[in-house]
């Protein structure tokens, strides 16, 4: 089959026992992007969500791209890889940063800045790796501040976040295996962490591609799709 441009989003669910994916389309005069295709295969290669054989789940991924995009017609424009291991886990920490505008408003980089000084608070992060930062308040002088931070003035900045962090091990052999199946994408906690959501309802999260879902599934051309991996598609090309 002849692949228009590249328009497609995959999500892949690398699981213990199977590897599904799912592959979504915005279409012209549809409201929603579209569910085009869907992917599962057996996995021997993988120890509690952790990669234990390379070349295996390599070889799913590939499967797995190849057929969504035979399935759209499409060509991979994003794939999103979720993380849903033992290995995950999420801490909260407070990071300072002086304002560094002359006139004393707060800028993007002040809060940047302010999350780095954050992350030094991770218990190990020496070998951790970061899958997200999510601020989740703000205070200037002390002061905590309703809304939008961008443009308040002071001189001191506080920012309390929420770090998702995966074993810096584990995430290196990941992006070997996405790296030598030439995988163009990101990784998201997609399965643990409610509050990343509940927290962010109604903002436009740092990381642009991940909502968590529940047990529901949804049905396409007969076919079940686990419904966070639809969700994450969907979100990625609204």
């Amino acid at each position: 089959m002849a692949r228009n441009r590249e328009t497609l989003i995959v999500g892949i669910d690398i699981g213990s026992g199977n590897l599904r994916a799912v592959g979504a389309v915005r279409r012209e005069g549809a409201k929603y992007p579209v569910v085009v295709g869907t992917f599962k295969k057996p996995l021997d290669g993988i120890d509690r969500g952790n990669i234990v054989d390379e070349q295996e789940i390599r070889g799913a991924i590939i499967d797995a791209i190849r057929s969504l995009e035979e399935q759209s017609g499409s060509s991979t424009l994003h794939t999103l890889i979720s993380l849903g291991a033992v290995g995950l886990s999420s801490h909260h920490t407070s990071g300072y940063a002086q304002v560094s505008r002359g006139d004393a408003s707060v800028t993007d980089l002040d809060i940047e800045n302010a999350i780095k000084d954050g992350n030094r608070s991770i218990p190990d992060i020496r070998n951790k790796a970061i899958v997200h930062a999510i601020p989740m308040d703000h205070k200037v002088d002390g002061n905590k501040i309703q809304g939008s931070i961008i443009g308040v003035r002071g001189n001191k900045l506080e920012t309390k976040t929420l770090f998702v962090t995966y074993p810096l091990q584990c995430m290196n052999v990941l992006k070997r295996t996405l790296d030598d199946a030439d995988v163009r994408g990101s990784v998201h906690a997609i399965e643990e962490h409610r509050e990343l959501i509940a927290r962010r309802i109604g903002e436009k999260p740092h990381d642009d591609a991940f909502l968590e879902g529940d047990s529901d599934r949804i049905e396409g051309d007969g076919r079940a799709v686990n419904i966070r991996l639809a969700q994450s598609v969907v979100r990625s090309i609204r």
